[in-house]
């Protein structure tokens, strides 16, 4: 049994982008490569694992190294989008907006965003620049496995997911918008498009263009789905705590623990580095996405949890 306590706060849990090192491994490790093409095929096997957040680093370092690089530059911009994807699918209340929101309403939301970052944010981004951001969402997703298996399950569709790929470039790709009447009318053939040929829901494509519309603007900046912009505010607040460790999802094993802060409820509980915890609350944890899993390790100070884990020697703990 563990009890949350107020103490660690300030740490929560680090799940932004799993596979960051801190500045000073950083600082001292020697990349794993000596060209630009070499590090692009490294990067890109991390994709083909789907290992966004080892690619995004590694795409991350190599531009360092070689700034220019448009294809080292487009490898990053492919695994960002698609490690947002695969956030945003694994996030409860995503999935309830994919399944409750109608086009109407949909389309409202986009208006909205965009009339929001007009207002808000410090640079102008056109229509055209924010609706070709969500065309770049589309395109990605339309290749992402989870994305695919959650909106286009007949697997003899394939071919047409490429023809309609084709037709966002061609079609969709930087066309420009003159206003938010033209963008809806743009929308709802898109989305009259993809029902067509891919029996796509209106709301798989509209959410892409939403929150995929939001890569125009820099790297921090994000649209939030309700649950994580529940969590961001309860932090802020100082309301919701956390037991004080880095973890990464593994499919069928559970949480894997990267890191356990010092002096923290996990390591006092007994928790080390490479453990797996497998079950929350008597929640199996493991086919549930860190996310997921986060969300039931946090909670006011003085909250209980109750976990079980294994050690890499594979004993059972509780």
């Amino acid at each position: 049994m563990f009890r949350i306590c107020c103490k660690i706060v300030a740490f929560v849990f680090l799940l932004a982008v799993p596979g960051l090192v801190c500045p000073a491994e950083e600082a001292t490790a020697k990349p794993a490569w000596s060209t630009a093409e070499e590090a692009l095929r490294k990067a890109e096997d991390f994709e083909t694992s789907r290992k966004w957040g080892e690619a995004i680093q590694l795409y991350e370092d190599a531009l360092k190294t070689f700034p220019e690089d448009a294809a080292l530059k487009y490898g990053q911009r492919r695994a960002r989008v698609h490690h947002a994807v695969e956030r945003r699918y694994g996030d409860l209340s995503f999935q309830s907006m994919l399944k409750d929101s109608g086009r109407t309403q949909l389309l409202n939301m986009f208006d909205d965003v965009y009339r929001s970052i007009q207002r808000e944010y410090l640079e102008s981004v056109s229509l055209t620049r924010f609706m070709a951001h969500g065309t770049e969402s589309l395109y990605m997703a339309l290749k992402n496995p989870v994305f695919v298996e959650k909106n286009i399950p007949d697997a003899g569709r394939q071919a047409r997911i490429s023809e309609v790929r084709q037709t966002l470039i061609s079609s969709y790709w930087n066309r420009p918008v003159s206003g938010a009447s033209e963008a809806r009318m743009i929308l709802g053939s898109l989305c009259d498009l993809c029902r067509r040929e891919l029996n796509l829901k209106d709301s798989a494509v509209l959410l892409e263009y939403v929150f995929g519309g939001c890569n125009a603007l820099d790297e921090y900046s994000i649209l939030l789905t309700p649950d994580r912009y529940r969590e961001l505010h309860g932090t802020i607040q100082g309301e919701m705590v956390g037991l004080g460790i880095e973890m990464k999802a593994e499919a069928g094993r559970g949480m894997h623990l990267l890191n356990v802060l010092l002096g923290s409820p996990a390591e006092d509980g007994g928790l080390r580095p490479d453990d797996f915890i497998t079950d929350i609350n008597g929640t199996d944890c493991r086919k549930l996405s860190t996310d997921d899993a986060a969300k039931l390790l946090r909670g006011t100070s003085g909250t209980a949890v109750r976990l079980s884990w294994t050690s890499p020697d594979n004993q059972k703990h509780s």
